[in-house]
């Protein structure tokens, strides 16, 4: 058989179009060509069983089979070859050898190109060795070399483009989101879909537990999901080999950690590659700082709507709420229930006792006041000593029904003072309906004021809802 003209590459003969890029799968399916090609080529030279293209992974440090030829068909390789198990190919990378030697039966050729070892071009149950037999060997391997090299540099470049791709939206993302909640949803997104990962999962620090709480999971197939009952606990995720089919990123900012990012391939089995591990972790250096930068600029809104003794919303924000209920309720035509509030004699008890006292007795109250609240209800100190509550959607029986459990509540407060003595406070409630007793928003708080008042000439330790006739209905 007449050694036919040595090529000088099997292919590709332009760049690949694929829009999507998986490290080891793009290299196989776009190796597999020129592979076929090489295993043609080398078919003219002489017979063989089985011929296998096997590519250095430097990650693992294995080497994969990439193309697989078997009795006249070309397949896709899975096998995997540890270097640690075979010291004489590890020894033929490390030492640039170029001519083909035989070990197991097989004739094995390494292929380099520009002194970077890129894998062995196998061939078995080949002819006694003869110099033509290793010739047309050594030089398929060496056409085989500018084939790898070519491809393996076209999907590095799709790669690195998708990867700044990525990392350029999760950025426009980090400055469009100041809330963390969607940020992180829509990048993990971005990231399931650009590294075909099966899942991504972003847990935050919750400091009250010292733990890490669940936040969002996104998967390509059921999109975002809450995960609020899921702890992580890294412990569990250290000590991992080279990345296999999971990998948590840790999201740490000003040398602290706000939370972690869980990816895996459980499902597909792909193995999450080395410089996708550095794309998730800048990934998460971005969504650490946004989340850091989201937390400060929720304690600076904290500090400008609400009350510093009592954690309760400022007069201004309640106003500014009261003001959107009123359009609300005028558009669907519902109703809800202003009360107004404040503690009986509280001068009394800041004369006798000091503003410290008077401070504890406010703050009590206040706890009260949000503890019969409904997570819809607006809560606000007013003024002083003054409370204000909102009620969405409340009926007038149901305003004196949260007044009747707010008056109970203080009225079982004891706070303590000095000298051994203790202030059991009382408080006023006065309510007013939309649009029963007003449509505008000062209407409603100047009619839940008056019925407040009402109900202090009343006896106080009570509640009154306004009459437009005057006339006084206590709790």
């Amino acid at each position: 058989m007449s050694r036919p003209p040595e090529p000088t590459d099997f292919g590709p003969e332009g760049p690949s179009s694929a829009p999507k890029v998986r490290p080891w799968g793009d290299l196989v399916t776009e190796l597999h060509r020129p592979s076929e090609r090489a295993f043609r080529h080398l078919r003219k030279a002489f017979d063989f069983e089985k011929s296998v293209v096997w590519v250095l992974d430097h990650d693992s440090s294995c080497l994969k089979a990439a193309a697989v030829w078997s009795e006249g068909e070309v397949w896709d390789g899975d096998e995997a070859l540890p270097l640690s198990a075979a010291p004489r190919l590890r020894r033929a990378l490390e030492s640039g050898r170029r001519l083909p030697f035989p070990l197991g039966g097989s004739l094995w050729a390494p292929f380099s190109l520009f002194g970077a070892a890129l894998g062995f071009l196998e061939a078995r149950g080949t002819p006694a060795p003869v110099p033509r037999v290793w010739s047309a060997l050594e030089g398929t391997a060496r056409a085989l070399a500018m084939s790898v090299w070519r491809t393996a540099l076209g999907v590095h470049d799709r790669r690195r483009d998708l990867h700044l791709r990525t990392l350029s939206e999760v950025g426009v993302l980090v400055h469009r989101f100041v809330k963390p909640a969607r940020l992180l949803e829509d990048a993990a997104g971005r990231l399931v879909k650009n590294l075909g990962l099966d899942r991504i999962k972003i847990y935050l620090a919750d400091p009250r537990r010292r733990v890490f709480r669940g936040e969002v999971a996104f998967t390509l197939l059921d999109g975002p999901r809450p995960i609020g009952r899921e702890s992580f606990d890294p412990a569990l995720w250290a000590g991992d080999e080279a990345p296999r089919t999971r990998y948590a990123a840790a999201l740490s900012a000003g040398g602290e950690t706000v939370g972690w990012m869980a990816a895996d391939t459980l499902l597909s089995q792909r193995e999450i590659a080395m410089d996708e591990v550095h794309l998730l972790e800048a990934v998460a250096g971005q969504l650490a700082l946004a989340v850091r930068n989201a937390a400060l600029y929720q304690g600076v809104e904290a500090k400008a709507t609400t009350d510093a003794l009592t954690g309760l919303l400022l007069g201004r924000v309640f106003n500014e709420r009261l003001e959107a209920e009123c359009r609300r309720a005028e558009r669907s035509g519902g109703s809800f229930v202003v009360c107004m509030l404040d503690v009986d004699r509280f001068k009394a008890v800041n004369d006798a006792h000091g503003h410290p006292v008077g401070d504890r007795v406010l703050a009590g109250v206040a706890k009260k006041l949000k503890a019969v609240s409904r997570r819809m209800d607006v809560v606000a100190r007013y003024a002083g000593d003054e409370f204000i509550a909102l009620l969405p959607g409340a009926s007038a029986d149901q305003g004196m029904a949260f007044a009747r459990r707010l008056v109970g509540g203080v009225r079982r407060l004891a706070v303590p003072a000095p000298g051994g003595a203790v202030v059991r406070p009382t408080i006023s409630v006065g309510a007013a309906v939309y649009p029963v007793h007003g449509r505008r928003p000062d209407d409603l708080v100047r009619a839940a004021d008056e019925a407040l008042y009402r109900a202090k000439d009343a006896g106080r330790d009570g509640a009154a809802l306004f009459s437009l006739t005057g006339s006084v209905a206590l709790l």
